[in-house]
């Protein structure tokens, strides 16, 4: 953990325990890239207090105060159960969401229960995973058990989802080699999250793609992954060496769901993946007639 971490977790513990006063505050822990050890000068503190019942009148206005303080935004996005301020404390932003217990749950049971896979429901259960408690520390082990217990319905869904990988001719012959450098990396995005959530299915972890910030990093900490996962996907970013990088990071995770979810077919992916696509250097010559 570094100094840029350190002292971020410090002002959200200054923080939560100002939130902990409040009756109906069960827990306060903070996420993002400084829970993770990565935080860097440009990150922000993200924060979540959780309720029983969120109370209004106590979100609607600053309830903190000091040098440098300055609530910027206020949202009732979902009223009375869920709430954004950010703050600048100095140069330091603090994004705070609060959350009642029952939208909480109610997000759980529609992740674990009726396999929501989309990206704003996993980021809430991600966001909570990988977060820091700062208050509430037994009711934030309760929901780590909870979060633990990934459903095996779940893993196969997002596994499934994210089994297509285009041939690797359509990313470096028709746009590496081309120049058409923001096609190639429209492309490799989405191989990229397809790859990424093929792993989070396998890995049992909830991952939020359309908010992949740092997806090598996230690759990373993933126990079951192909060889040197995260060095490829940083290559293949910088447009290094593509055909063994991507063929290595697509060949891999094939082989990751045949040996970890044998009940699910990969010849499909397989397929589009070997699709084959040879140089047209010259017309056919060819008579064409009507059928």
């Amino acid at each position: 953990m570094t100094h840029a971490d350190e002292w971020r977790i410090a002002l959200a513990r200054d923080i939560a325990s100002v939130a902990a006063r409040q009756p109906g505050v069960i827990m306060a822990a903070v996420g993002g890239s400084a829970a993770r050890g990565q935080a860097d000068a440009w990150s922000d503190i993200d924060m979540a207090v959780y309720w029983d019942e969120v109370d209004p009148e106590f979100v609607a206005s600053p309830w903190f105060t000091g040098a440098g303080v300055d609530r910027f935004t206020y949202v009732e996005v979902e009223p009375p159960r869920l709430y954004l301020e950010q703050y600048f404390i100095a140069a330091a932003k603090v994004d705070i969401v609060h959350i009642a217990r029952s939208w909480l749950d109610d997000e759980f049971n529609k992740v674990t229960r009726d396999l929501d896979t989309t990206p704003d429901r996993q980021e809430v259960l991600g966001g909570l995973a990988d977060s820091l408690p700062l208050h509430g520390e037994a009711e934030f082990a309760r929901w780590q058990g909870r979060l633990a217990a990934y459903p095996d319905a779940l893993a196969e869904k997002m596994v499934r989802e994210h089994l297509r990988f285009m041939p690797g001719w359509a990313l470096s012959e028709q746009c590496l080699v081309r120049g058409d450098l923001f096609m190639y990396h429209e492309l490799l995005s989405t191989a990229l999250k397809n790859v990424t959530g093929v792993l989070a299915g396998l890995n049992r972890r909830y991952v939020c793609l359309a908010k992949a910030k740092r997806i090598d990093s996230i690759v990373e900490r993933m126990p079951i992954a192909p060889p040197d996962a995260a060095a490829a996907i940083r290559a293949l970013l910088r447009g290094d060496d593509f055909e063994a990088n991507y063929t290595a990071l697509v060949g891999g995770t094939l082989a990751l769901v045949e040996q970890h979810m044998p009940s699910i077919n990969t010849a499909a992916a397989h397929a589009l993946f070997a699709f084959p696509m040879p140089p047209a250097h010259e017309g056919p010559q060819v008579t064409l007639s009507p059928r």
